[in-house]
Formats: C-alpha cells, structure tokens, sequence
C-alpha cells in the first residue's frame, strides 16, 4: 500500500478537526532532541571508563539511542505529514 492511499485511509477514518497540534510535533522534536543529547552523551562514556562490561553496556545503550532516535525521527515524519494533509483538507 502507498504512503498516500495509508493517508487516505488515515484521513478518512479519523475526523480532521483538531488531530493533530503543533504541540504535538513541538513534543515530538523535543523528543528527537533529548534522544540525540544522551546519544552524544553516551559517546564520552568510553573515554572515562576502561572495562570491557561498561564498554558492552555502553554498545548496547547506544544501539537502543540509536534505535530510539529512528523511531522518534520517524514519528515526527509522520507527525509533519499528516498535520500537512489535515492542514490542506
């Protein structure tokens, strides 16, 4: 299925009015940036640390960083895309 028709579908299931707000998407780049601090955060850790069980937990911390930034990169996309579509009805 195409992003279109999964908006279409979207929009068409969910009243337009008040869905979603710019508080919404100002949250969710809130969220894109604490995600993006501790991952910077997180990258000093090894500097300050030596042993190999506080290197694998800081992989390991990293690897959800990470994946926790695509998520909420992600939601933010589709945040922007719908409240974009909802705007132009």
């Amino acid at each position: 299925m195409s992003e279109q028709s999964k908006i279409t579908n979207l929009s068409s299931a969910i009243p337009a009015q008040g869905l979603i707000t710019d508080a919404d998407i100002d949250r969710a780049y809130d969220a894109c940036a604490l995600i993006r601090i501790c991952e910077l955060a997180i990258e000093h850790i090894p500097e300050l640390a030596q042993g190999a069980l506080v290197n694998e937990a800081i992989g390991d911390v990293g690897r959800l960083l990470r994946l926790a930034g695509q998520i909420a990169g992600q939601s933010l996309n589709a945040l922007e895309l719908a409240k974009r579509q909802l705007d132009a009805v």
